[in-house]
């Protein structure tokens, strides 16, 4: 029992140090008794306390949920970077805790099965059917599972079956052929000597080669080779016939030499006489000798003689009007244009009845210097006897006389004319006699220049490859297959739909031309599908057929798009178009659009024997 104070010493406290050294208080309570007091010391562990307690240091759930304030929720996609360490973010789509440790989100728990670490993809055990095996610690016995002979499908009467070897033996109910066996005892009895069809009277057989050799009871066959012939390519061939040991190919008598240069045929090899032409071009080591172009000719006529050749071979002026030459004749000619006189094709330009002065002026589109040719090509026995030629001296602003002409004889005229260093930019031709009186012809006009490069119209009129920067009628052309900065070399696209150069009606795309034959037989009476696919592809296109009624009467022939409800009937055999009417024997046209598959459908009235061709067709799409 407690010791009691009086009254006197109720409330009485006393403080002091226990045995733990903590503080403790001692007072009376209200009947007088003793009583040991802790004194409240939580403030010494919060924050900033003597005894601060780290949260960090602490473990369990309710540390857990001081620690664990979650920074983010939503949605697994959009958690943010890890970094912050102890950070805790909630996947709401997954129902799932993690924790970042700085480098990595960790999962810390889930609520939902497909997120469960190691969990199977369905929710059966893993592998266990040895336990269910006999002996197993959960054997399983054909008794727990109902199973006994009565239940069991295609089973014998007895078990084990009954001796039944003879069923399988030849003649048995349920015979074996040896013939569907494999293995060393079928292949026994299949090898058997005695079993085997066809085998010589002995084995291996007797020596029998000369039965083989020509003339012999079993020959094989022999053929005469054949002639070899030169640029043959090789061939394993294909006869089955043997070549005899001492057999000779026939060869050609001659063989053509395959090339070996020209060191074995110089000049000095080959006959002076002109035996032996040379074709092609001789190049040498020596010294050439050209001629000056005033030296060239040709022979033309045999009433005229030489003809000069360099007019045609390389005159300036080729092409003068589209390089921005402009060309004037007072009066006009009376046949062919002024252009034809430089276009290297011999063209005709005549005057008739020729009786006063003709001038023909030029003004040239750039300025020609230093030595220079002119020549004129008139038409033959239409010559001009009597004329002036002249040049204009862009610096002195004058005409300059080239060349003062009376009673030429000749249909072509040349001279040489030095313009300096000024040169000239504009020539003029004045005509006043002439050689017949009914007409006067001029074929060519001419110039030539040295400071003008050889062929410098003779590729354009010649064709063939052509190098380097050219201009062409002002189109400056400095990269094959671009004119104008258009590459024309592939430029299909530029003409289709949405493209630099647009094109309708599907790019124009399609074919015509010769026929390809789609039918032949009898005619549908009720609708039914023509498909044109394998010839327009499939898409729609616009499409021509001709077809030839070959039945005994008049047939009305219909088309229409496959699809197409409305029907379509014409009441006179003379309209060609979607339906028609055709006689016996004779064939009709017919235009008509495929569906977008390239399928159009078509019937007749009659069922006639007919036959379609597809002459041609445009891509619609």
């Amino acid at each position: 029992m407690p010791r009691g104070w009086k009254d006197w010493v109720r409330g009485l406290a006393i403080w002091g140090v226990g045995p733990d050294d903590e503080l403790r208080l001692i007072r009376t309570n209200e009947e007088g008794y003793l009583q040991v007091v802790q004194v409240p010391h939580h403030v010494t562990h919060e924050d900033g306390g003597s005894d601060e307690i780290n949260v960090q240091g602490l473990s369990g759930v309710l540390a857990d949920l001081q620690r664990g304030k979650f920074s983010f929720v939503g949605n697994w996609d959009d958690f943010p970077a890890p970094g912050e360490p102890d950070r805790l973010g909630f996947a709401v789509d997954r129902l799932t805790v993690y924790r970042d440790t700085g480098t990595e989100w960790q999962k810390v728990a889930t609520a939902h099965w497909d997120y469960l670490e190691g969990a199977p993809s369905d929710y059966f055990p893993s592998p266990h059917a040895s336990t269910h095996e006999e002996g197993g610690s959960d054997a399983i016995n054909p008794a727990n599972i109902g199973a006994n002979w009565d239940k069991l499908v295609n089973v014998p009467s007895t078990f084990p079956p009954s001796p039944h070897a003879t069923s399988h033996q030849a003649g048995g109910a349920d015979e074996i052929n040896v013939d569907g066996l494999s293995g060393q005892l079928a292949d026994y009895q299949r090898s058997t000597w005695d079993l085997v069809d066809g085998k010589p009277s002995t084995f291996p057989p007797t020596a029998h080669a000369s039965s083989h050799r020509p003339g012999g009871s079993d020959a094989l066959p022999t053929a005469a080779p054949a002639a070899i012939t030169e640029g043959a390519s090789g061939s394993e061939g294909s006869s089955t016939a043997l070549a005899r040991a001492d057999h000779v190919h026939e060869t050609p008598s001659e063989w053509t030499p395959k090339e070996h240069g020209n060191e074995r045929h110089t000049p000095e090899m080959l006959p002076r006489d002109g035996s032996q032409p040379m074709v092609g071009d001789l190049m040498g080591d020596g010294i050439a000798h050209g001629r000056t172009m005033s030296k060239l000719f040709v022979f033309d006529h045999p009433g005229v003689g030489l003809y000069k050749c360099d007019l045609w071979f390389n005159n300036v002026l080729m092409f003068a009007p589209v390089r921005g030459a402009v060309i004037d004749s007072t009066p006009s000619p009376d046949v062919g244009s002024l252009k034809n006189l430089f276009n290297g094709k011999a063209g005709n330009v005549r005057w008739y009845n020729p009786s006063g002065t003709i001038e023909i002026v030029l003004t040239l589109w750039r300025t020609f210097t230093y030595q220079t040719e002119f020549g004129i090509v008139f038409q033959l026995d239409y010559h001009a006897t009597d004329f002036t030629v002249e040049v204009y001296n862009p610096v002195t602003e004058s005409w300059v006389t080239v060349a003062t002409v009376t009673g030429w004889n000749k249909p072509f005229w040349y001279t040489s004319y030095n313009a300096g260093s000024q040169g000239f930019n504009k020539i003029r031709y004045t005509f006043t006699g002439y050689a017949q009186t009914t007409q006067f012809g001029l074929h060519e006009l001419g110039i030539w220049n040295p400071n003008v490069r050889l062929g410098y119209a003779f590729l354009g009129v010649a064709g063939g490859d052509i190098y380097g920067d050219i201009d062409m009628n002002g189109n400056d052309i400095v990269n094959p297959g671009l004119v104008d900065g258009v590459d024309v070399s592939a430029h299909a696209a530029r003409h289709w739909d949405g493209g630099a150069d647009e094109l309708s009606v599907g790019k124009l795309e399609g074919t015509w031309g010769g026929a390809t034959q789609i039918h032949s037989g009898s005619c549908p009476t009720a609708w039914s599908d023509l498909d044109l696919s394998s010839y327009v592809g499939a898409r729609r296109a616009f499409v021509l057929i001709k077809v030839k009624n070959q039945g005994p009467y008049a047939q009305r022939y219909k088309f229409r798009p496959n699809g197409d409800t409305d029907d379509y009937t014409v009441a006179s055999d003379q309209f060609q178009g979607t339906a028609c009417i055709i006689a016996s024997g004779y064939s009709g046209w017919i235009f008509v659009t495929t569906d977008a598959n390239g399928i159009v459908e078509w019937a007749t009235n009659n069922g006639y024997d007919s036959t379609l061709w597809l002459v041609g067709y445009i891509a619609l799409s």
